[in-house]
């Protein structure tokens, strides 16, 4: 009796694994004041999105660190990285702080705070997504902004594979039968294996 091989491939593209905002970058400072700044417009590329209050001076602080973190990236020439800080409109006369504090994008939740709701954000809580819209750190970093391990962090999450689609394994922004072949051959140990062959993220090709 034959055998047959049945491949399930879900076609899927960028998706935030948590809500999805658009708000007006409030920041003077900012190169992209008065723009809208939304997780839409982040598809492919990396981002650190920072939960504050505007009126806190250790959040103030941390926010400047952040924003000085930002600018080493452009001076990295590392462009495909955004950094946001998110606070709350209730508290926007203090907002001068953050101004000037740093110079990346500003937004502000507005009652009843549905983005911080949404991603599940406490005060100086940092949170950083993938180029596929996935959360890979979540940390309350009011003990400090650990400069040297976000850093890292960051570079390697920016230099993993640009792929978003779930089953593309060749890498050709499609789905279709010859991700099916270059499967099997990495079954088969025909050709190297590669992270996006590990569908199900167990560790395993199968």
């Amino acid at each position: 009796m034959k055998k047959i091989l049945c491949f399930a491939f879900i076609f899927c593209s960028f998706n935030f694994a948590q809500g999805e905002f658009s708000l007006e970058d409030i920041n003077s400072s900012s190169q992209s004041f008065g723009q809208t700044i939304s997780t839409s417009n982040f598809e492919g590329q990396v981002s650190l999105y920072y939960f504050g209050h505007f009126n806190w001076g250790l959040c103030t602080s941390l926010f400047g660190q952040l924003s000085d973190f930002s600018n080493d990236l452009e001076l990295s020439d590392e462009e495909n990285v955004n950094c946001i800080g998110i606070g709350k409109d209730s508290f926007l006369s203090s907002l001068n702080n953050w101004e000037n504090a740093g110079t990346i994008p500003i937004v502000a939740d507005s009652n009843p705070f549905s983005v911080w709701s949404d991603w599940g954000a406490g005060q100086r809580d940092l949170i950083i997504v993938d180029k596929k819209g996935q959360i890979r750190y979540n940390e309350n970093i009011s003990s400090g902004f650990d400069y040297d391990f976000i850093y890292d962090l960051v570079m390697d999450l920016a230099n993993e594979s640009n792929n978003t689609l779930t089953g593309d394994i060749n890498g050709d922004e499609m789905v279709n039968v010859l991700d099916v072949v270059t499967l099997v051959n990495v079954i088969l140990g025909s050709i190297p294996a590669t992270d996006n062959a590990d569908l199900n993220g167990d560790g395993l090709y199968n």
